[in-house]
């Protein structure tokens, strides 16, 4: 992951915005890929400060099938969940699992750490 922003809204709500890339997937050794994604969170409940959330995201992703080969762009979208602690009112610490689907290449999973901030 290259850079997020992440805000945490009122309701449960958050949104994150990010690019990453991804250099030679480990199963298939010359691919790479470039993603500019926005998603939504929904955590519909909270311990203390432990959270348990959805997401689902869309994504332009730019894939390179090898190193001479040229680019294309096509759109994909996430789906997952995972756990937010809030270490202080504005700030939580997260990790979530995404399964990533694009049309054209073979769908695999992602584990993606953060930090998220939250609106006063």
């Amino acid at each position: 992951m290259l850079g997020t922003i992440d805000l945490a809204l009122p309701a449960g709500l958050g949104l994150e915005t990010s690019l990453s890339w991804v250099d030679r997937l480990r199963w298939l050794q010359e691919l790479e890929l470039v993603a500019a994604s926005g998603s939504v969170r929904y955590a519909p409940w909270s311990v203390g400060g432990l959270a348990s959330y959805g997401m689902g995201a869309l994504s332009l992703v730019r894939i390179r099938p090898g190193l001479r080969a040229p680019s294309e762009v096509q759109p994909a979208f996430e789906l997952g969940g995972g756990v937010q602690v809030w270490a202080s009112h504005a700030l939580a610490v997260r990790v979530d699992s995404r399964f990533v689907h694009i049309d054209d290449a073979p769908n695999f999973r992602r584990t993606v750490g953060g930090v998220t901030l939250r609106l006063p």
